[in-house]
């Protein structure tokens, strides 16, 4: 388990072109609930496990970290219930892909 010093300074260190934390940032603005955001656009959110799922509908809260890691051009997306879980799930990947 990470703390939250640990990930703040894993997203101030690394090197990314660019990075962006979210919170409710789509459904909010368009009068949806979470629950009613994932059935809208089921493909941002086909990876994301049921449980998860459950965990932002039960919140009405939706936490995304998108990473452009090496360019402007392709990135990565996490979605979750939580910002450390969004940025515990991107320091596993990264960890995973050295």
């Amino acid at each position: 388990m990470n703390t939250h010093e640990q990930r703040l300074r894993w997203l101030q260190t690394h090197h990314f072109n660019s990075l962006s934390l979210d919170r409710n940032g789509d459904h909010r603005c368009n009068y949806m609930t979470a629950a009613a955001w994932m059935l809208y656009s089921p493909d941002d959110f086909s990876d994301v496990a049921p449980e998860v799922k459950q965990q932002m509908a039960d919140t009405d809260t939706i936490w995304r970290l998108q990473i452009y890691p090496d360019s402007p051009v392709g990135f990565l997306v996490w979605h979750g219930p939580t910002a450390e879980y969004v940025i515990d799930a991107a320091m596993a990947h990264f960890e995973r892909a050295k």
